[in-house]
């Protein structure tokens, strides 16, 4: 009889479901179990439905004993790596995996790891259209095993630090945009945060490449290193090396911090090509093509009679420092929207930020008491919910103006997730650009 896995955690979008569909064309056996009930979750069962003979499942609260039987347990990255669940279940002598690890298996060809806490999603964008000859997924709502896995070269996966912490992969390359406090409701603390995050270079070797962004300092792993600001760099338009020159003739994106994710990306593309006419090649397409930032990172609404940036995806404080930079003018007023889920970020750097130049705070959510404690004495109003700051903003706002919605936090104390906040964010918004000016 063929192996009994379980998968834990399909989820609302679906998670573990291209997980469950590879076990069960290779021909395991799948408990799958879910704290959803059934009827949440039918979307994606009725893909499964050709294997019903090989799938069982267990919805809502579970136990120990539900788990007899079974020889390996994957475990959805929503479900915390340590404490509860998976402590019970390693105390109990089940073996715990996770998608990614199940992927590795049976994957041969070199493979790019990107973290980072900000801006990876946009450094494995830019870095998709330079490696057109690899696959390319990860943490990017679709499953590794729905990549192309024929005629490549080798696969580029980002990587959460829910995903890295249960992965021991050598990569060829490993790639860490920025490193800052981020999810320390799950981690804990911002130790066990970095250790999570160091795990993309921890196992490589003399002969791999960790490419580090600007000021990270020291990294832990054996591979050659490169560092933004300090092995290569911008001099113009230009990206320098000490052994080449890449040209970027007209960058398609606004803010420093989205050139150096570019600069990132050429650093690891070349590794990974290895024909630097070629990646200059592909360069100048992606700059003459153009590329739109993705959704609801830093997305320009409007230009005229005001400015509105929807960058929900904001979810830490260092994204929101970035944009306020992006947008700010020595003219006119900034209108920042911040606040969501207290998930124990400090804030004062935003503050600083907002010191320097003209601006109007309207905070919502949950977090509303760190902002009262970390910007005492400057002016900002407690709106509650977005729709409230709207109204206020709708009010204050004047021709020139700017309104930035960058949160600078995750949105799960009103919101489904970042998209559902933005979605509602771009419908509120309307009321702002049918006022009269």
């Amino acid at each position: 009889m063929s192996e009994l896995a379980a998968v834990v955690g399909l989820g609302r979008y679906g998670g573990g479901l291209g997980l469950t569909r590879h076990l069960l064309i290779n021909g395991h056996r799948v408990r799958l179990f879910d704290l959803l009930p059934e009827e949440e979750l039918a979307e994606y069962l009725k893909e499964l439905a050709p294997w019903q003979d090989k799938l069982e499942t267990v919805f809502g609260p579970h136990e120990l004993k539900d788990f007899e039987g079974i020889s390996k347990c994957y475990l959805n990255p929503a479900v915390p790596w340590a404490g509860g669940l998976a402590d019970k279940l390693r105390d109990g002598g089940f073996e715990l995996s996770s998608d990614i690890e199940c992927f590795f298996e049976n994957w041969k060809l070199p493979v790019i790891g990107l973290t980072g806490s900000n801006g990876k999603s946009t450094c494995w964008e830019m870095m998709s259209k330079l490696l057109t000859d690899w696959s390319c997924g990860g943490n990017r709502g679709v499953s590794v095993f729905d990549m192309r896995q024929d005629d490549v070269k080798g696969c580029l996966l980002e990587l959460s630090s829910f995903q890295l912490e249960r992965i021991q992969h050598r990569f060829s390359i490993s790639m860490v945009t920025t490193f800052t406090p981020d999810h320390l409701d799950q981690h804990g603390d911002i130790e066990s945060y970095r250790l999570a995050k160091e795990r993309v270079s921890a196992f490589q070797k003399e002969e791999d490449l960790c490419v580090l962004g600007r000021g990270l300092g020291s990294w832990p792993t054996l591979a050659k290193t490169l560092m933004l600001g300090r092995d290569f760099d911008f001099e113009g338009q230009t990206l320098v090396f000490s052994d080449g020159r890449f040209g970027v003739s007209e960058f398609p994106l606004v803010g420093g911090h989205n050139k150096d994710l570019l600069a990132l990306a050429i650093a690891a593309s070349r590794r990974a090509l290895g024909d630097d006419v070629l990646l200059q090649q592909r360069l100048n397409k992606l700059c003459e093509d153009g590329m739109k930032p993705l959704p609801y990172r830093q997305n320009i609404i409007s230009k005229t009679p005001v400015t509105i940036v929807n960058d929900s995806k904001a979810t830490t404080p260092e994204s929101t420092i970035c944009a306020i930079e992006a947008f700010t003018s020595s003219e006119h007023c900034l209108h920042l929207i911040c606040g969501g889920k207290e998930k124990e970020l400090d804030v004062a750097g935003i503050v600083t930020a907002l010191k320097k130049t003209r601006f109007k705070l309207y905070v919502i959510g949950e977090q509303v008491e760190r902002w009262r404690q970390t910007a005492a004495g400057l002016p900002f109003e407690d709106c509650g919910n977005l729709k409230a700051a709207i109204d206020v903003i709708t009010k204050n706002i004047v021709a020139g103006d700017a309104l930035l919605f960058s949160p600078g936090t995750s949105s799960f104390d009103q919101y489904k997730n970042y998209k559902d906040r933005g979605e509602d964010f771009d419908h509120l918004v309307q009321k702002v650009l049918t006022k009269g000016f």
